[in-house]
């Protein structure tokens, strides 16, 4: 995944389609973590930011969203809009703004177990920190609102007011694609409250493993030609073809066991193009250790849905390896360059509103 976070270029237009939602918060946290009152984010995260320079912050969103019909092979069509919702964000990112590196990279939360899982933070975090990224967390899908282990059940003071059915109104995902544009809109060209703080955000990777690449991969093909608001998608494990006329960058990153036996790794083979590449990692499972553990914690009740620290994981942070550049949560070559011959987001003039 990280040779393809390493992309430069100009920033994308903020396209007038895509409204800018209400940002409040920072939202402060009222209890300690692990808590039983849960007044804290679901799934605060245990790694040391403070001590890296870095800051977690909640923001709720809120504003009204389109209702779109998207088959991931043509542009998406209008359904419906004018529909209220409000969600949620989780920002980390770099206290100084000079230590920013100017990427921000937006994580669409997997719900494939009924609550947001931020699988991709859990895998790289250590070398976006080490290398300057911003990240932000995306609570774009029913699931992880809604579900008797989503955010309003697991928090009703904190997350009660969360909604993303229009006040029951819609009962599918077709909100979840114009929500995730919105939270990327505030974060990239925010007016009001800035989720990134005195950061400037240059360009968005967005991202998602696989359920959540899956929604990506749909949300690429069919409304990113609409909205125009990413620089460039990373499709972790899952995701089928890529439209061959759309210009906006995509690298698909899929384990052994994706290409195997799951999720069309093998079956939607791509060649690779100038705006298309893939990553096929040999020996790699869908889910790491490190991840599953959380996972398990988190279906258990017993970490307050945070990752868990672990002796193993503990060993792998002072092993010399981890030290060294190769990240202690992937398997995926660490880089600080791009992939060979991988393309330079396509420049393209960025509208900047006064503020």
């Amino acid at each position: 995944m990280t040779g393809a976070l390493l992309l430069s270029g100009a920033a994308l237009p903020a396209s007038a389609a895509v409204p800018d939602p209400e940002v409040i918060g920072p939202v402060p946290a009222t209890t300690a973590l692990g808590d039983p009152a849960h007044g804290y984010p679901f799934l605060a995260t245990d790694y040391d930011l403070a001590g890296h320079g870095y800051v977690e912050e909640e923001f709720f969103l809120e504003g009204e969203a389109t209702r779109y019909q998207a088959d991931g092979v043509t542009d998406a069509t209008v359904l419906s809009t004018g529909h209220d919702y409000r969600t949620r964000i989780v920002v980390r990112r770099p206290v100084d703004p000079d230590a920013f590196n100017g990427t921000v990279i937006a994580e669409w939360y997997n719900v494939s177990n009924q609550w947001d899982q931020e699988v991709d933070w859990f895998q790289t975090h250590e070398h976006l920190v080490r290398e300057g990224y911003a990240w932000v967390g995306v609570s774009a899908q029913r699931a992880g609102v809604h579900s008797t282990t989503g955010l309003r059940a697991w928090s009703p003071e904190r997350y009660g007011a969360l909604d993303l059915t229009d006040g029951g109104t819609v009962t599918d995902d077709s909100l979840s694609y114009d929500v995730f544009s919105q939270a990327v809109e505030a974060v990239r060209d925010p007016e009001g409250t800035a989720p990134l703080g005195p950061l400037d955000a240059e360009r968005v990777v967005a991202t998602g493993h696989s359920q959540s690449a899956g929604r990506l991969r749909t949300y690429v093909n069919s409304v990113d030609p609409l909205a125009d608001v990413v620089d460039a998608v990373v499709l972790h494990g899952g995701g089928a073809s890529i439209r061959d006329d759309i210009d906006t960058p995509v690298f698909k990153l899929n384990s052994e066991t994706d290409v195997a036996i799951n999720l069309l790794g093998a079956a939607e083979r791509q060649p690779d193009t100038d705006l298309l590449r893939t990553w096929e990692v040999a020996g790699a499972p869908t889910a790491t250790g490190s991840s599953s553990r959380t996972t398990g914690a988190c279906a258990s009740g017993t970490s307050g849905r945070r990752p868990v620290a672990t002796p193993a994981r503990r060993r792998r942070a002072s092993s010399p390896r981890a030290r060294g550049c190769r990240s202690t949560w992937s398997r995926a070559p660490c880089t600080t360059t791009s992939p060979r011959g991988w393309p330079r987001a396509r420049p393209r003039r960025r509208r900047r509103r006064s503020r």
